[in-house]
């Protein structure tokens, strides 16, 4: 009767594994497909992701959100409850950006719907993109995003560049596990497969370390874990987590 049981279960989780493989390998190939996948798994995904995570928003936006304000890797722009609902009164602007064509329908359509008191700007374009290369901002927003960009030291950089003196970055970001760790071994093991279904997203960035690197006049950055279903342990290998502000 086990021995049945074990042998379905492994049977099941070959399958799965080699489903999730195949998936992987058609996301290398076509981008479309990638963005398609990403992009319909995604917008379920950010509403349980920022029930989780609201508190540590809500903290973090209220004490440096104003003016105007950049945001990379909007998604579906679910932050725009935050500053619609607690910030209009002190924001001018919000500029959102998004390269996941799929994302970006979602967040046109919560524009609409939420049709908010200040200047709304959606950009369906990579960071950096020309088209806000020589504007100059006093809040700029990264909640999951600096895990997927092409070249994470030059996009800081440009953040950096972009904010106004005394202008803050705001950064909620998942990075690297601890080496030496078990959970660093199955994300250096599961990293090639998670970057091809996750748009680009990667396992073992060191963003504490490159944002640490620039010239900022203070930080107040810090690490936590994120508290994760402990049944999907996969989740775990994202769980390490970025959070604070870096001023310029």
């Amino acid at each position: 009767m086990l021995s049945s049981l074990f042998e379905g279960l492994a049977e099941f989780g070959g399958a799965l594994v080699g489903g999730l493989v195949l998936l992987a390998i058609v996301c290398k190939v076509s981008h479309s497909f990638s963005h398609w996948l990403f992009g319909t798994m995604w917008s379920r995904m950010c509403v349980h992701v920022n029930a989780m995570m609201r508190r540590k928003k809500e903290k973090l936006f209220e004490e440096s959100v104003r003016g105007d304000v950049l945001e990379i890797g909007s998604g579906t722009a679910i932050n725009l409850e935050y500053y619609s609902r607690l910030y209009s009164d002190r924001i001018n602007s919000v500029t959102f950006v998004e390269p996941n064509p799929h994302l970006f329908k979602r967040a046109v359509k919560r524009i609409e719907v939420e049709g908010p008191a200040f200047a709304v700007h959606n950009l369906n374009e990579y960071y950096p993109t020309p088209k806000v290369a020589e504007e100059q901002y006093d809040t700029i927003v990264c909640t999951l995003v600096l895990c997927t960009v092409a070249d994470l030291e030059g996009t800081v950089r440009e953040l950096h560049r972009q904010l106004r003196p005394g202008g803050r970055l705001l950064l909620i970001e998942h990075i690297s596990p601890s080496p030496h760790t078990l959970t660093h071994f199955f994300a250096r093991l599961a990293g090639p497969m998670w970057t091809s279904l996750g748009d680009g997203c990667q396992l073992l960035r060191d963003t504490d370390k490159v944002v640490k690197s620039l010239p900022w006049t203070r930080t107040n950055l810090s690490i936590y874990n994120t508290k994760m279903n402990p049944l999907i342990f996969i989740a775990k290998l994202a769980a390490r987590t970025l959070y604070g502000y870096a001023e310029k």
